[in-house]
């Protein structure tokens, strides 16, 4: 198993690449950002320096690519992280959201949700509830390596949200979309996200195309 501080600085690594980039698919953005700095936290990566002299923080997530198969590739969709860490192991929580083979079953809406977590025990939620930035940046990249060997070899979008927008519409999407079980193996833990088309109107509403807009996101809290 690869250390915890070995595994930080490798996604450190891969969101600096991502970030370098953002001007590549939005170049009004170079018109209001003059540095970020690492600031990661359990609820955000990035604090972010504007042209104005005001600060906002940022959270990165990546997804990979994929294939005709599987990943973005196949199903266009924007994978919010909704849960960092559950029991998997529970026998309430198995017998009634596992069907008994190696995958879990999609949890349908909120109510669900909400009775999974009493059998499952949620000990972490993710991004889509507790990160705390105001913007959030969706890319999606073809990866290569594995561990700390793990490398961006070519980014195909990057998204910008407003992350408060988001949060607002988590039981929307966990209404329409369903929350999806990672089908982990050989860990302690499970984790899951919700599957949001990308094309979903109410997801568009969230997004950032402009500096206008981009700037209305800031100001909203004090950054550390």
């Amino acid at each position: 198993m690869v250390p915890t501080r070995e595994r930080f600085e490798e996604f450190i690594a891969l969101e600096k690449t991502v970030m370098s980039s953002i001007p590549t698919f939005h170049p009004w953005y170079n018109d209001v950002v003059e540095k970020y700095e690492t600031h990661g936290t359990s609820h955000h990566d990035f604090k972010v320096h504007l042209k104005n002299g005001k600060m906002v923080l940022f959270q990165i997530q990546i997804t990979d690519y994929g294939n005709k198969k599987s990943g973005y590739c196949r199903y266009h969709d924007v994978r919010l992280d909704l849960i960092s860490s559950f029991d998997p192991f529970t026998e309430e929580g198995r017998a009634k959201y596992h069907d008994f083979s190696w995958r879990w079953k999609t949890l349908k809406n909120v109510n669900e949700l909400e009775d999974f977590d009493k059998l499952c025990k949620v000990s972490k939620w993710g991004k889509l509830k507790t990160c705390d930035a105001e913007i959030f940046i969706f890319c999606v990249a073809k990866m290569s390596g594995r561990g700390t060997n793990k490398k961006i070899e070519k980014i195909h979008l990057i998204n910008i949200f407003d992350n408060e927008k988001l949060k607002e519409n988590c039981d929307y999407f966990v209404n329409t979309y369903g929350v999806k079980i990672n089908h982990k193996q050989k860990e302690p833990w499970g984790s899951a996200f919700v599957p949001v088309d990308e094309s979903d109107l109410v997801l568009n509403s969230c997004s950032i195309n402009d500096k206008d807009t981009f700037l209305q996101c800031v100001g909203r809290k004090t950054c550390p």
